[in-house]
């Protein structure tokens, strides 16, 4: 039996339709402005002697400081799912109170605990 594909001129599930949706929503955080001053409360000038590197940034959890590609702004009240669309775009684009910069291995250790819980 095949699946119902109502979307996209019928080549689309609704499955399909709603993670397009959260991808381009997500795609647009990388302009939010709260983000980008996250990150600029986080950092200092760099002791790097890479001459490329301007800024390290310090992780929330573990107060290491990391080079850009070792950090990521993670959201401080999950996003969650997208089962109700104004809760999700207002979790999505919080403030900058709401958003912290956390180490890759912070990030991960947070993201993964609601799923133990």
């Amino acid at each position: 039996m095949a699946k119902e594909r109502p979307r996209c001129g019928g080549r689309w599930t609704e499955a399909r339709y709603r993670q397009f949706v959260r991808t381009a929503l997500r795609n647009a955080t990388v302009k939010w402005g709260p983000k980008h001053d996250a990150l600029e409360s986080a950092s200092r000038p760099t002791t790097s002697r890479d001459k490329r590197r301007r800024k390290d940034y310090q992780c929330a959890i573990c107060g290491l400081w990391w080079p850009p590609k070792g950090v990521q702004v993670d959201h401080i009240v999950p996003v969650g799912s997208c089962e109700d669309w104004n809760a999700f775009i207002e979790r999505m684009f919080c403030e900058e109170d709401g958003l912290r910069v956390l180490c890759l291995d912070c990030h991960k250790n947070e993201t993964d605990k609601p799923k133990e819980e």
